[in-house]
């Protein structure tokens, strides 16, 4: 797993929130600000931070890394990318090819 290899792994369990006029439960993850949170509070440890997302939210967080001297690399599917992130990374991974390089073959 990506822990046991020296990478730092966020998760968060998922708030399940039910519409009192509708009774339709909605899935909340609501992960932004501890992501940030933790990313500003332990950005002296680390030079490089891969961010599975195209949500433009997170390019003002991308941009204050950059300018501290960090590498960003955003992955995400190329018509799921805002353009803010693309821009505030250094680098931009397409999922969809990422996917291609490390799918395992049938038959392989």
């Amino acid at each position: 797993m990506l822990i046991d290899i020296g990478y730092s792994v966020i998760d968060k369990e998922v708030k399940v929130i039910e519409d009192p006029q509708t009774g339709e439960k909605i899935k909340k993850a609501n992960l932004d600000i501890e992501f940030a949170l933790h990313v500003l509070t332990s950005m002296e440890a680390w030079d490089e931070a891969v961010f599975f997302t195209g949500d433009s939210d997170f390019a003002c967080l991308m941009w204050h890394l950059r300018t501290h001297g960090k590498e960003v690399v955003a992955v995400s599917a190329r018509g799921s990318v805002s353009t803010e992130v693309r821009n505030a990374a250094n680098r931009f991974v397409d999922l969809r090819q990422l996917r291609r390089s490390l799918e395992k073959k049938k038959g392989s």
